[in-house]
C-alpha cells in the first residue's frame, strides 16, 4: 500500500499512517499495529491527532473527514461538506477543527456537537 500521509501523536506514543487505498493505520512507537481505520473511499491525504491524543482526524480525496476515537479505532463522526478533495485538517483544540479542500474552501467544525461553525469560501484568495 502506498502511504500518502502520516502524523505522530503529540506525546510520540503512536503514529498514524494514511494510504492510497483509503485505509489508515495506527501504530505504537515500537511499530506494533494498534488499529486499522477503514471508512474512506479514496486516498487519505491528511491526518492529525488532538493535543491529548484522544481523537484523530483523517481527510481524503473522497471529500470526507472522519473523526476517529483513538483508543478504540472507531468512527465518532463523518463530516461531508466539501466539493473537492480534503487536502489538510487541523485541530484548534480538542473539539474544534478545520478542513481545507481542493474546492478552495476552509471549513470549521465541532467534533462533539455536530455543528458546522464557519467557512472561508476562497482560502487561497490573495495568494499567487
Amino acid at each position: 500500500r502506498d502511504v500518502t500521509s502520516l502524523c505522530w501523536s503529540h506525546d510520540g506514543a503512536c503514529v498514524a499512517t494514511g494510504c492510497y487505498d483509503g485505509s489508515s493505520y495506527v501504530w505504537d512507537s515500537q511499530g506494533v499495529h494498534k488499529h486499522t481505520l477503514k471508512g474512506h473511499e479514496g486516498p487519505v491525504f491528511a491526518l492529525k491527532w488532538t493535543q491529548r491524543g484522544t481523537m484523530l482526524l483523517s481527510g481524503s480525496y473522497d471529500k470526507r473527514v472522519i473523526v476517529w476515537d483513538a483508543s478504540t479505532g472507531r468512527e465518532r463522526r463523518v463530516v461531508q461538506g466539501h466539493a473537492g478533495p480534503v487536502l489538510d485538517v487541523d485541530w484548534r483544540d480538542d473539539d474544534v477543527f478545520a478542513t481545507a479542500s481542493g474546492d478552495r474552501s476552509i471549513k470549521v467544525w465541532s467534533a462533539t456537537d455536530r455543528r458546522f461553525r464557519d467557512v472561508v469560501e476562497d482560502g487561497a484568495a490573495g495568494g499567487t
